[in-house]
């Protein structure tokens, strides 16, 4: 049952306009009015268990004494307070103080603030406005031009489309910001809010390990009494602050590639393979190929590629059971998917081709079907991070850029249905999850609270992952190129390749001096 998906494709049975992506959640630009920021301290306390006799036993474990948290008002500077929580029972008044401050926000919701007096100055910029400072787009004469304010502080903020500035509501949702949750953090929080109040909580796990969380979202069930511009269930968002900023940016794929031509749309299958000759396509080509072939490695080639052989694929390692790993063999490829600049490197260095089984190409009806759409962006943030004076900001622009690259990649087939169950019987109890034929696992908290996970029965298939081939691919020529190209014809017999990883190489160097080898 484990592959049993509904498989749901982007774009048919919808209008045109739905089959290309753009950004329309216009809300979202809008500044959250309320964040948390909170940590907890523990000391490690010993369990009292030491006998020598016993193989492995727990020494000492976790105990939380303190909670400190910061709430931030963006609009109110006197609203914003800093507080702590101490003691064996810390982590439940957090989690009451958090419930106190999702009600005095609801209230301020539910003020429905006028709008304050407009000053001359203010109708003269909404009177010479050209573009709704929501989605950035020009008036047109059938617009309703209106004026847009904020419902709690009665703040004029600018002229807007009717449409906008109906949709530009107020966020029903409080982030609170953990420092290094997914780790221990996490799994005391989820058990204080669990039984707490009542309300749903939903997590979304970082891997199938479920006390590995980047984010569990807690829905406040008694703040729906009452109805107010754009809020529903009051939600407390818990997010891992050290997500936004990877530690290991680096190790992600390299920016030269996502610089480089990428394919945007309108694929279709190419019908005459025989006489396509896939040398012939320059780089800078209107039209991109992905192919299907059978690769030969010639067995002359076998003791010069030994080292770092192309065209890596997945496969059960020898002497593994059950997972595949990615490996760079000699052996013979059939059915291997390739963009054309990595298949044109391996015939440069003397693979052979066997037999081509389809071709996708994005064939174009406008002049770049192929285009470096994505290279202005990079450039931009780079240009951003080289101009920023601090880590945070450097971190930050490094990370804009490696987000787009995720996005690309994002499978959906993983994506997992996580609840936190708390009852045995029931629709949504115990009982009737591990019945499911898509259950997937389960991880016991503690006796009245566990956390299942459920495969998803349907996905929709729609994240550009043909894009992120392509960085991938590409990103693999750079790799080859700098080995055959340049440390090859450098160092011939006097290196040997340590280690590889998805971009780079490590190299032991007979040499005496590697720095005026270089120069």
């Amino acid at each position: 049952m484990r592959d049993l998906i509904v498989v749901a494709l982007a774009g048919y049975n919808t209008n045109d306009n739905d089959k290309w992506l753009s950004f329309c959640n216009y809300n979202r630009k809008k500044r959250l009015p309320f964040v948390v920021y909170a940590d907890l301290e523990c000391i490690l306390e010993k369990t009292g268990i030491d006998d020598e006799r016993i193989p492995r036993f727990t020494y000492q474990h976790h105990k939380i004494f303190s909670i400190g948290y910061y709430v931030c008002c963006q609009f109110d500077e006197s609203m914003s307070m800093y507080s702590y929580c101490r003691g064996a029972n810390c982590v439940e008044c957090f989690v009451d103080e958090l419930y106190r401050l999702m009600h005095r926000v609801k209230s301020l919701f539910l003020r429905n603030t006028a709008m304050n007096q407009f000053t001359t100055q203010q109708w003269k910029q909404f009177l010479d406005a050209t573009r709704c400072h929501i989605c950035e787009k020009p008036f047109q004469m059938e617009h309703k031009r209106v004026r847009d304010h904020c419902h709690v502080t009665g703040r004029y903020r600018g002229a807007a489309h009717e449409h906008c500035n109906v949709n530009y509501q107020e966020s029903c949702v409080i982030p609170v910001l953990f420092h290094n949750l997914s780790g221990h953090d996490a799994y005391f929080i989820i058990k204080g809010i669990a039984n707490r109040y009542e309300g749903n909580v939903s997590l979304l796990p970082v891997t199938v390990t479920k006390e590995n969380y980047i984010s569990f979202t807690k829905y406040v069930k008694d703040t729906t009494s009452g109805s107010w511009r754009g809020t529903n269930t009051m939600q407390l968002r818990f997010v891992d602050s050290y997500k936004f900023l990877s530690s290991s940016l680096e190790k992600l794929v390299s920016y030269i590639a996502m610089m480089e031509p990428l394919p945007y749309g309108e694929f279709q299958w190419m019908d005459n393979i025989d006489s396509f000759e896939v040398m012939s396509v320059p780089i800078e080509s209107d039209i991109g190929y992905i192919l299907e072939i059978d690769l030969e490695y010639p067995y002359m080639l076998h003791d010069f590629h030994v080292d770092l052989p192309f065209c890596p694929t997945r496969e059960i390692p020898p002497g593994g059971k059950r997972y595949e790993k990615l490996l760079a063999t000699l052996h013979t490829k059939e059915r291997y998917v390739i963009h054309y600049r990595n298949l044109q490197q391996c015939i440069r260095h003397g693979l052979v081709v066997t037999k081509i089984h389809r071709i996708v190409v994005p064939l174009g009806i406008l002049k770049f079907a192929q285009s470096r759409w994505l290279r202005g962006y990079i450039v931009l943030n780079t240009r951003f991070r080289m101009l920023s004076n601090n880590d945070f900001e450097r971190n930050l622009y490094k990370l804009m850029n490696n987000a787009v690259f995720g996005k690309t990649m994002e499978n959906v087939r993983d994506y997992k249905d996580v609840r936190l169950i708390t009852y045995w019987d029931g629709r949504y109890g115990l009982k009737v999850m591990l019945a499911k034929p898509n259950f997937c696992s389960r991880s016991i908290f503690s006796e009245d609270l566990v956390v299942v996970e459920l495969r998803k029965l349907e996905v929709m298939l729609n994240k550009p992952i043909y894009v992120g081939m392509c960085i991938l691919e590409i990103s693999k020529i750079r790799l080859y190129e700098f080995h055959y190209e340049y440390m090859l014809p450098l160092y011939r017999d006097n290196y040997t390749i340590m280690y590889t990883d998805t971009d780079s190489l490590m190299y032991l160097l007979t040499c005496d001096n590697v720095y005026e080898d270089q120069v």
